[in-house]
């Protein structure tokens, strides 16, 4: 099975960003999830998710970012999934989660960002 590639970094104060590519399915469930646990020990108080390279994901993919939007939550930290391929999208609109999310462009989360 292909292995999804997961990029961290920090590119403004206070800021973690994920950089997703490939398959997003259960077996990228755990690194996925130990990257979202290293990016949140600092002081983050905003996690961005660029999925614009996830060609697709699968049902417990979408549990685990359900699951990291009630952590993020928790802790105060704003979750943002960035641009996602219109088919991805479409997944979360038809299971309703497209009020549950904050999709947004790089380029919006650029500029919430640096004005934070």
């Amino acid at each position: 099975m292909e292995k999804m590639e997961i990029k961290t970094t920090r590119p403004w104060d206070r800021t973690a960003m994920l950089r997703l590519s490939g398959k997003f399915n259960i077996e990228q469930v755990v690194p996925f999830e130990e990257a979202v646990g290293d990016a949140l020990q600092d002081d983050a108080t905003a996690l961005g998710i660029d999925m614009s390279h996830v060609e697709y994901v699968d049902s417990s993919a979408i549990g685990c970012l359900i699951k990291y939007a009630n952590v993020t939550k928790g802790k105060g930290v704003d979750l943002y999934l960035l641009d996602l391929k219109p088919d991805i999208r479409l997944i979360f609109k038809t299971a309703y989660l497209d009020k549950f999310f904050n999709f947004i462009t790089h380029e919006e989360f650029k500029r919430r960002r640096k004005d934070a």
